[in-house]
């Protein structure tokens, strides 16, 4: 997009957005892996394909997990400006969407398949090593945590979820348990 013509830029930004070709949405990832210094030196060149980056959907297949993951390590490795996105991103990614919510009252065994668990075990293991690459953004991740916590007039559900996930964010980060303890608790009363 930078010197070019800008078909392909929009065509990578519409893979990330759409996310209707798994093969090719891999290879979007893969590859942008080996383009983050440009991605980072030019970040008014690139917001929209940024933006696309950070609206994953965690219930893709595995694999793409894995090369999504890898390109979320190498931007903030690469410049610590896109640590706090990818915990936003992460951060929010702890409570369910309204879909699989439906998805597992309409069929429980489908939670199982769908994989949910290994999402969640994903989105902590991401966050985990952002954390031992950045360990700095612990304070950052605590903000994060705290501002998208969910409102009180949230189903007890959400509430009962989130709290779950951040108590598990306390195993892998233990210098955080007292303030996330402290935190639960002023949100609970």
């Amino acid at each position: 997009k930078y010197t070019g013509e800008g078909s392909h830029y929009r065509h990578v930004v519409g893979q990330l957005t759409d996310r209707d070709d798994h093969e090719t949405l891999f290879r979007v990832y893969i590859g942008l892996c080996s383009c983050v210094s440009q991605l980072t030196h030019r970040q008014d060149c690139y917001k929209d394909l940024i933006r696309a980056i950070f609206t994953y959907d965690w219930s893709l297949e595995t694999r793409i997990n894995v090369a999504f993951t890898n390109l979320i390590g190498h931007l903030v490795s690469y410049n610590t400006v896109f640590l706090i996105p990818a915990l936003e991103m992460l951060v929010k990614a702890f409570i369910k969407s309204p879909l699989q919510r439906e998805m597992e009252r309409s069929n429980p065994q489908a939670v199982q398949t769908a994989g949910l668990s290994e999402k969640q075990s994903r989105i902590h293991r991401t966050l985990h090593g952002l954390i031992m690459l950045v360990p700095t953004g612990q304070a950052e991740l605590f903000t994060v945590i705290e501002k998208n916590y969910p409102h009180k007039r949230f189903d007890a559900q959400t509430q009962t979820e989130y709290m779950q996930q951040i108590l598990h964010v306390c195993e892998y980060v233990p210098v955080m348990q007292p303030r996330i303890l402290d935190l639960v608790v002023k949100k609970s009363l």
